[in-house]
C-alpha cells in the first residue's frame, strides 16, 4: 500500500538541517521558516511518500504546525539547559494533542558525540517520555533506520518502537505495566504488555505466550474484548474466538440498551453492525440471525419500515416470510403512531413500501390490512387539505383513493361530504372546470343540485364582478399613468437641478471639462428617453460653460445636438454678447488655424439662424485676426516667404469683407509698413516703394520713407568701411614682419626663459599643467588668467605674457574668440613693461586677426607661440591646434623610442577620447530622419564603392549641416570623407583636408571624435597597425553610423590591420601604459580594502563552520577529488542562495572561489570577467554596491593580471588569498 505522510523536523535549526541535507544529499527547498525535502521511502511491502519539513524559524506558531503533522523526530542536546526548556514547551503542546502522534528523539550535538553514556540517556528518556523513542549519537548513514522506525508507527498506529534497542527497553516496559497494574490503569498496562509482547516475538523469547495472554486478560479487564482476540490470534485461537464472540455480544448488549433508551435508529444501526462483523469474523450463524431480527424490529420501531425491509434480504429465505407476517401488526402499530404525531404523509409513504414488499412476497392477506390502513390515511388527508383551503392538493389525493379502490379492489366510500366542500374551495377561486368535473364525482343527486344552482349563482356574480373591476382597473390606471407621468417629470426637473448643481460646484473649481462632461451625459439621456426640450435646456447650459471656459471649439457640436429650431435662434441671440467676447479672449490662446475654423464655423452658424448684424460683427473681429497673424508671420519670417504668406492673408480677409460686410474699405498700412521694411532689409527697393504707395497713413509713410534713406547711408558707410578693413590689413601685414623679427629673437632666449619657468613650476604652473592634461579646460583658464596678475607683480613681465598667450590658446581651442578680444582689450592698460613683451604684442596682434576673421593667418601667428618657453604639455596643446605632429629621427633606433613615446600618450589619449565620445537616442533619432534629406546620394556611392563621388556628397552635406548648427552629425561627414580618403592610401591629402575643414568649421573642433580622427592620421602616417584597428573599432562602436557606413569601415579595419609586426607587438607588449597606470591604481585600492576587511575575516569563517554541512560539505569533496569544473557549479550555485538571502559577504566569497576553481579548471581570465559582469548585472540596483566589495574587487584583480600575463603582484595576491576565510580543503585553488 503507498502512504503520504508530513514529518516535522525539530530542534536546534544548526543541528537539524545540516544533519538532513547531508541525509537526503540536497540542500531543500527554502520556504522562509522551514526547509523541506521530499522522499521516498520502502517500508516491508509498503510506500511512505514524505514530506520532511525542517524548521528553521523558532518563533513559529507550533500550535497550529504541530497537530496538523502524522511524525516528529526532535534533535536534541540534552547537555543545552536552553534547548530543554523549548523542549519542554514543544512536549506540552504534544500532551495536548487529543491523538497520538509518533515522536523521535535524536540526541546529538553540533560538535559531535554527546559525552554521555548511550544507555543510561535512552533509559532515562523511555522512563521520562515513555511514548517516545530515542536514538543517541546516530549517524546520518543510519538514518534510514529512525524513518523506517517512524513510518512503521505512522502506519499502525502505535508508538514507535526501535529494533536495534528493544532488548535494552524490555525491562523497563516490564516495569512500567507492573505500575500501572497496580495502579489499575489496564489500558495503559495493556499498551505495554502490547509491546513486550511484540519484543518477545521479535527475539524468540520464551513468555512470548505468556505476555500475549497478559495483554489480552488486561484489555477484556476494560471491555475491549477485540484487541484481546487480536492478541491471541497466532497464541490460542480458542481463545481469541471466545474473545471475539464476547465482543459480537457487547455489541448487541450496546444495541440493547440503546433500545431500552428509545434510541431505535441508532440500536437498529448497531445490531446492524454486530450482524456484519460476526458474518466476517465469527460466522456463527445463530447471532447474525438474532442480530439482523433486532436490527428490523428496532427500525420497524423507529417508523423506517423501508430500511427493514432492506435488512430482510440478508435472512435466510425460509425465515422471510414467517418474519414478515409476524411484522404485520408492528408495522400497522407504526403507521398509527405516525398518524397520530400529524405525520401523515410519513405513514402514507411507510405503507406503499409495506404493501409492495408483502405483494412481491405474495402475502395478499396481510396486504390487506396495509390497504385498509393505507385508505383511512389518504381520507385524514383529504380532510386535511381541505381544512388548510389547499384544493388543489386536496383533488390530488382524491384521485390517489380513487386509484387505491381499483389497484387493489378495495370497498369504495362514500366521500360526498368532503367533494362538496372541496367543490366550493373551487368555486371561491373561480376555478369552474375544476368544480364541474368534481361535481360529477358526487353519489347524492340532492348535493348535486344544490351544488349546481350554487355554482350558476357564483358564475353570474364573478361576471358582474369582472366587469366592475375591468372599469376599476382602467380607470385606476389611467391615474396611475398619469402620477407616473407626473412623477417622471418632477424626477427629471430635481434630477437636472441636482446635475446642474454639481455642474456649477464644478465651474466654481474652474474644473470646466468635467462640468461639461456631466451634462453632456445628463443631456444625451434626455435626448435618447425622448425628452427633447428638457435635453435643450441641459445642452444650452454646456454651451453656456463652453463660452465661460473659452473652449470656443467645442461649442460646434454641442450646438449641433439641439433639436429644436428656435431654440437655437433664440440662445445664440442671447448669448452672443458673451460669445463675442469669448471669441475675444480666444486670439490670444489659440494658432492661426485653430481661430480661423472658429470664426468660418461661427460665421455659418449665425448666419444659418439670419441673424446677418451678429454675424457682421463677428466678420469684422475675423478680420482684425487675420491682420494680426499677417503681422505675426512677418515679424517671425523676415523674408519673401513671409511677404508672400502676408499677402494671401490680405486676399482672404477681403474675401470676407466682400461676402460679409458689403466692401467695406478696410486699413492695411501697418501690414504695408512691415512689407516696406523687410523689402528694405532685403536690399529691394523697388518692391519696398511699391507697398510703400499703398500706405495711407501719412505718418506710417514718412517713417518708412526715412529707413530708406538711413539703407542708402549705412551701405555708403559699408563701402567706408571696406575700406579701412583693408588698410587695417595692410597695417597687420607690417605688424608680421615686426612678429616674425621678435620670433626669431625669442627663440634665442628660450632655453633661458624656459629655465625662469622651470624654477616657479613646483609654485605656480604644477596645478595648471595639471588641469591641461586632464583637458579641464576651463579651470586651465581660471588658474593661467590668475598666474598673469601673480608673475606681474613679482615683475616677472615675460613669464605673464607666456601665460596670456597659454589663456589665448586655451580660449582659441574652445571656441571663445569674444573673450580673447575682451582679455586684450582688458590688458591693455597694464604696464608698459608687460604690453611690450613678445607674447602680449603676439597676443595683441591675434586678437586683431580674431577681429577682422582672419583664420589661416591666426593659425600662422599661433605657430610663432614654438618659440615660447613652453612645457610640453602646452607644446601638446599648440600642437593640437596648429596641426603639427612631431618630426621623425632618422635614426632607427631613435625612431622606435620616439615611436614608444608617442604610442603611450597616443592611446592614453584615445582612451580618453573614447570614453567622452556621447551617443545619445536623440541624436541617432535625428540621424534617421535626416536620412533621405543629406544622407541618401552619399550611402548609394558608399554602397558601391565609389568613394570619391560618395566623399563629395559627405563634404556637401558637411557645409549644409555646420550652416544649420548640426554639428555632431556634420562631424561624421568628415569623419567619413577623411576614411575614404585613408582607404585609398591619400594620407596627405587626408591630412589636409582635415587641417582645411577644420580651421574652416572650428566649432567642429570640440567633439572628441574629431580628436579622435587627429589621432588616427598620426598613427596613419606612423603605420602603428594595432593602434589603427582600434581607433577604427571605437568608431565602429561610438558614432551613429547607418549600416552602409558600417560595412565600410569593417572593409576598411580589415584591409589596415595586418598582423603585427614582431618589433611593434614587442614594444606594445612591453610597455603597455594604460594597462599598467590602471592596475597600479587597482592594487592601491585593493590593499585599503584588504586592511580594512582583515578583522571580519574570523567572524566570516565562523559562520562558514556553522554553515559547513549544510552547505560546503559536497564542494570540499569536490575540490579533495580535483573535480574543479563541478567545484565551480557548486560555489555559483550557493553563491546564488546567499544572494538571495542578501548574505553579500558569502555570496560575493563563493563567487571568488568559484571563479578561481574555473582558473584551476582551464578558464579564460576573459571568460570569468564576462561571468563576473553577468552575475553583478542580474543583481539590478544591488550592482555598483556589491561590485565595489573586497571579493570582487580582488578577484576581478586576479584575472586582469593574468590577462596580461603580469607577474610582479602574485606574492601578494597570495598572501590576501591565504587570509580569506577558507577551509583547508579550499587552499588547493589559491596558488596564483
Amino acid at each position: 500500500m503507498r502512504y503520504l505522510f508530513k514529518i516535522l523536523v525539530l530542534g536546534n535549526p544548526d543541528l537539524s538541517i545540516p544533519y538532513c541535507s547531508n541525509v537526503f544529499h540536497e540542500m531543500g527547498e527554502d520556504e522562509d521558516t522551514f526547509i523541506k525535502w521530499e522522499q521516498k521511502f520502502n517500508v516491508l511491502e509498503d510506500v511512505c511518500d514524505l514530506e520532511i519539513d525542517g524548521i528553521t524559524n523558532l518563533a513559529a506558531d507550533f500550535d497550529e504546525i504541530i497537530p496538523s503533522v502524522d511524525g516528529i523526530i526532535y534533535f536534541l542536546n540534552p547537555l543545552d539547559q536552553e534547548e530543554l526548556e523549548l523542549f519542554q514547551l514543544i512536549y506540552d503542546i504534544l500532551d495536548k494533542v487529543k491523538r497520538n502522534i509518533p515522536t523521535i528523539l535524536m540526541f546529538n550535538n553540533e560538535e559531535g558525540l554527546l559525552p554521555v553514556l548511550s544507555n543510561n540517556l535512552l533509559k532515562e528518556s523511555w522512563i521520562k517520555y515513555p511514548n517516545f523513542e530515542s536514538f543517541v549519537n546516530h549517524r546520518p548513514s543510519d538514518f534510514h533506520q529512525v524513518i523506517h522506525c517512524l513510518c512503521i508507527s505512522m502506519i499502525t498506529g502505535d508508538t514507535p518502537l526501535s529494533i536495534e534497542t528493544a532488548w535494552l527497553r524490555l525491562p523497563i516496559l516490564i516495569e512500567q505495566a507492573n505500575q500501572h497494574y497496580l495502579k489499575r490503569n489496564y489500558y495503559e498496562a495493556a499498551q505495554i504488555t502490547k509491546k513486550v509482547a511484540f519484543i518477545s516475538k521479535i527475539f524468540n523469547r520464551e513468555d512470548y505466550f505468556i505476555v500475549s495472554e497478559q495483554s489480552a486478560f488486561l484489555y477484556s479487564k476494560i471491555n475491549l474484548f477485540l484487541e484481546a482476540a487480536r492478541m491471541l490470534e497466532e497464541v490460542d485461537s480458542k481463545k481469541a474466538y471466545r474473545y471475539k464472540k464476547l465482543y459480537a455480544e457487547a455489541m448487541i448488549r450496546e444495541g440493547n440498551k440503546l433500545f431500552n433508551k428509545g434510541d431505535y435508529e441508532f440500536a437498529a444501526r448497531q445490531y446492524e453492525n454486530a450482524a456484519h462483523w460476526c458474518l466476517i469474523e465469527l460466522k456463527d450463524k445463530d447471532v447474525i440471525i438474532k442480530s439482523f431480527k433486532l436490527a428490523i424490529n428496532s427500525w420497524i420501531s423507529a417508523c423506517k419500515v423501508e430500511n427493514a425491509f432492506t435488512i430482510l434480504e440478508r435472512l435466510p429465505h425460509d425465515d422471510i416470510l414467517p418474519t414478515l407476517k409476524s411484522l404485520t401488526e408492528k408495522v400497522i402499530a407504526a403507521m398509527e403512531y405516525l398518524a397520530s404525531q400529524g405525520n401523515l404523509e410519513g405513514a402514507r409513504e411507510e405503507l406503499y413500501i409495506a404493501i409492495h414488499t408483502y405483494q412481491r412476497e405474495g402475502l395478499f392477506d396481510e396486504m390487506e390490512h396495509f390497504t385498509n390502513k393505507l385508505n383511512d390515511i389518504l381520507i385524514k388527508i383529504l380532510e386535511d387539505k381541505i381544512q388548510k383551503d389547499k384544493p388543489y392538493d386536496a383533488r390530488a389525493t382524491y384521485d390517489e383513493i380513487e386509484n387505491l379502490w381499483e389497484a387493489f379492489d378495495a370497498p369504495k366510500q362514500d366521500l360526498d361530504d368532503y367533494l362538496g366542500e372541496l367543490i366550493k374551495l373551487f368555486l371561491e377561486r373561480s376555478d369552474f372546470g375544476m368544480s364541474s368535473y368534481l361535481l360529477n364525482e358526487l353519489n347524492s343527486l340532492e348535493l348535486k343540485k344544490k351544488l349546481t344552482e350554487h355554482t350558476s349563482e357564483v358564475e353570474e356574480k364573478n361576471k358582474e364582478l369582472r366587469k366592475k373591476q375591468l372599469e376599476l382597473n382602467i380607470k385606476k390606471g389611467v391615474e396611475i399613468i398619469n402620477s407616473f407621468y407626473r412623477m417622471e417629470e418632477d424626477m427629471i426637473s430635481n434630477e437636472n437641478n441636482n446635475i446642474i448643481k454639481v455642474a456649477n460646484e464644478f465651474i466654481e473649481a474652474r474644473d470646466y471639462q468635467s462640468s461639461q462632461n456631466v451634462l453632456i451625459e445628463r443631456g444625451d439621456f434626455l435626448k435618447n428617453i425622448g425628452k427633447y426640450s428638457s435635453a435643450d435646456d441641459i445642452y444650452c447650459k454646456v454651451l453656456n460653460v463652453v463660452v465661460e471656459s473659452i473652449n470656443i471649439e467645442e461649442f460646434f457640436p454641442i450646438y449641433n445636438k439641439l433639436t429644436e429650431k428656435e431654440t437655437k435662434r433664440g440662445y445664440l441671440e442671447q448669448v452672443f454678447p458673451y460669445y463675442l467676447e469669448s471669441l475675444k479672449k480666444a486670439k490670444a490662446t489659440k494658432n492661426f488655424e485653430e481661430k480661423k475654423l472658429i470664426f468660418s464655423k461661427s460665421n455659418i452658424i449665425y448666419r444659418d439662424q439670419m441673424l446677418y448684424e451678429e454675424s457682421r460683427v463677428i466678420s469684422r473681429e475675423f478680420i482684425n485676426v487675420i491682420k494680426d497673424e499677417a503681422l505675426r508671420v512677418l515679424q517671425v519670417q523676415q523674408n519673401k516667404n513671409g511677404i508672400e504668406t502676408a499677402i494671401e492673408l490680405i486676399k482672404e480677409a477681403k474675401n470676407i469683407s466682400t461676402a460679409y460686410l458689403e466692401s467695406v474699405e478696410l486699413d492695411f498700412d501697418e501690414i504695408y509698413k512691415e512689407i516696406a521694411e523687410i523689402y528694405i532689409k532685403i536690399e529691394d527697393l523697388s518692391s519696398a516703394l511699391e507697398y510703400i504707395d499703398k500706405i495711407e497713413d501719412k505718418v506710417y509713410k514718412k517713417g518708412i520713407y526715412d529707413l530708406l534713406a538711413e539703407e542708402e547711408d549705412r551701405k555708403r558707410e559699408a563701402v567706408s568701411q571696406k575700406v579701412k578693413d583693408s588698410l587695417k590689413i595692410e597695417s597687420l601685414r607690417e605688424r608680421l614682419s615686426i612678429i616674425k623679427k621678435r620670433a626669431e629673437d625669442a627663440a634665442l632666449e628660450k632655453d633661458y626663459q624656459l629655465k625662469q619657468r622651470i624654477g616657479l613650476k613646483r609654485v605656480y604652473f604644477k596645478e595648471s599643467l595639471k588641469t591641461i592634461n586632464e583637458e579641464n579646460y576651463k579651470e586651465a583658464i581660471e588658474k593661467y588668467s590668475e598666474l598673469i596678475d601673480k608673475l606681474n607683480k613679482i615683475q616677472k613681465y615675460y613669464l605673464a605674457g607666456v601665460s596670456l598667450n597659454i589663456v589665448l590658446m586655451l580660449l582659441y581651442n574652445t571656441g571663445q574668440k569674444k573673450r580673447i578680444i575682451e582679455l586684450l582689450e582688458k590688458k591693455s592698460d597694464t604696464e608698459s613693461f608687460f604690453s611690450e613683451t613678445f607674447p602680449v604684442v603676439l597676443s595683441n596682434y591675434i586678437a586683431d586677426l580674431i577681429k577682422i576673421e582672419q583664420d589661416e593667418k591666426i593659425i600662422e601667428a599661433l605657430s610663432f607661440m614654438k618659440n615660447l618657453p613652453l612645457f610640453d604639455e602646452e607644446l601638446h596643446l599648440l600642437n593640437d591646434i596648429i596641426g603639427i605632429d612631431k618630426p621623425k629621427e632618422d635614426h632607427i633606433q631613435d625612431y622606435q623610442a620616439e615611436a614608444t613615446i608617442d604610442l603611450e600618450e597616443l592611446n592614453i589619449m584615445i582612451n580618453r577620447f573614447s570614453e567622452r565620445i556621447e551617443k545619445e537616442n536623440k541624436d541617432v533619432s535625428k540621424r534617421k530622419l535626416m536620412k533621405r534629406q543629406y544622407w541618401e546620394g552619399a550611402l548609394q556611392l558608399l554602397e558601391k564603392n565609389k568613394y570619391e563621388k560618395s566623399r563629395e556628397e559627405y563634404l556637401k552635406t558637411l557645409s549644409s549641416l555646420v550652416s544649420k548648427n548640426f554639428y555632431k552629425h556634420a562631424s561624421i561627414a568628415l569623419i567619413i570623407s577623411l576614411l575614404t580618403l585613408l582607404y585609398e592610401a591619400n594620407i596627405e591629402e587626408a591630412n589636409d583636408s582635415f587641417n582645411r575643414y577644420t580651421a574652416k568649421f572650428q566649432a567642429l573642433n570640440q567633439f572628441p571624435e574629431i580628436k579622435l580622427i587627429k589621432k588616427l592620421l598620426i598613427i596613419y602616417q606612423k603605420k602603428l597597425h594595432k593602434s589603427k584597428g582600434e581607433i577604427l573599432k571605437i568608431l565602429l562602436d561610438k558614432l551613429i553610423l547607418f549600416d552602409e557606413e558600417k560595412q565600410f569601415i569593417n572593409t576598411l579595419l580589415e584591409q589596415t590591420v595586418p598582423k603585427e609586426s614582431e618589433s611593434e607587438s614587442k614594444v606594445i607588449s612591453e610597455v603597455n601604459p594604460i594597462v599598467i597606470n590602471k592596475i597600479n591604481q587597482k592594487i592601491d585600492i585593493l590593499r585599503q580594502k584588504y586592511r580594512d576587511h582583515k578583522l571580519e575575516f574570523e567572524q566570516l569563517f565562523k559562520r562558514r563552520k556553522a554553515f559547513k554541512k549544510r552547505y560546503f560539505e559536497n564542494v570540499l569533496q569536490l575540490l579533495n577529488t580535483e573535480r574543479f569544473k563541478e567545484a565551480a557549479t557548486k560555489y555559483s550555485e550557493i553563491a546564488e542562495v546567499f544572494s538571495k538571502r542578501s548574505d553579500h559577504k558569502n555570496s560575493t566569497l563563493m563567487k571568488l572561489l568559484q571563479c578561481l576553481a574555473n582558473l584551476k579548471a582551464g578558464e579564460s581570465p576573459e571568460f570569468l570577467l564576462d561571468n563576473i559582469k553577468q552575475f553583478l548585472e542580474n543583481l539590478g540596483v544591488s550592482k555598483n554596491l556589491i561590485g565595489s566589495t573586497f571579493n570582487i574587487e580582488l578577484i576581478k584583480f586576479i584575472l586582469e593580471v593574468k590577462k596580461y600575463n603580469i607577474k610582479k603582484y602574485d606574492n601578494e595576491l597570495n598572501k590576501m588569498l591565504n587570509e580569506l576565510p577558507i577551509f583547508e580543503e579550499e587552499k588547493t585553488i589559491l596558488t596564483i
